[in-house]
């Protein structure tokens, strides 16, 4: 029964049930992203103590870095469970991937730059040690963080968008 009966039609427009759900879904996650930004001052104020250098732009950071995280790892859960449908159409929507790999190599470029000045934020290309990022295991991490967006990006451009998954596993 894909029309409405008469009944239903003399009601008015037809409300779709998830529509409230998506919007209390997005209201939460613009509240969640409000955190990473307001927390630490929040929880500084009346302590005395001053908030560390740059914090509010390497909570965005990591907070575009998460986003660039979760949004090829969905388009991958999502793709995964259309093929599962019968009926399923064989047109996909486009993909935001690549451009979730790019925030995210962006993203930790800038982690890094902050790691390798010793975790404060750089002023200028000098105080940036490139090569210091090798002596530390945060540094590490950082490098692994950058090379595997790249990769991700460049497996995101494949024929085979499904092998991105390798890279943003290493990421987690």
């Amino acid at each position: 029964m894909t029309r409405p009966t008469a009944e239903v039609a003399a009601s008015g427009p037809a409300r779709r049930p998830g529509t409230w759900r998506a919007v209390a879904v997005l209201v939460l996650v613009a509240v969640a992203a409000l955190v990473p930004l307001l927390g630490p001052s929040m929880a500084l104020r009346g302590t005395g103590e001053a908030a560390a250098p740059g914090v509010g732009g390497i909570a965005l950071l990591r907070g575009v870095l998460f986003a660039a995280l979760c949004v090829p790892s969905g388009e991958l859960f999502v793709d995964r469970l259309a093929r599962r449908l019968p009926d399923a159409p064989p047109e996909r929507p486009s993909s935001w991937a690549v451009f979730a790999a790019v925030a995210g190599f962006v993203a930790a470029l800038g982690l890094a730059s902050v790691v390798s000045t010793g975790n404060l934020v750089p002023h200028s290309l000098a105080d940036i040690d490139v090569g210091g990022l090798y002596q530390s295991r945060d540094g590490k991490l950082a490098l692994i963080e950058v090379n595997a967006f790249l990769l991700a990006g460049l497996c995101a451009r494949s024929r085979r968008p499904a092998a991105q998954a390798w890279p943003l596993a290493a990421v987690s």
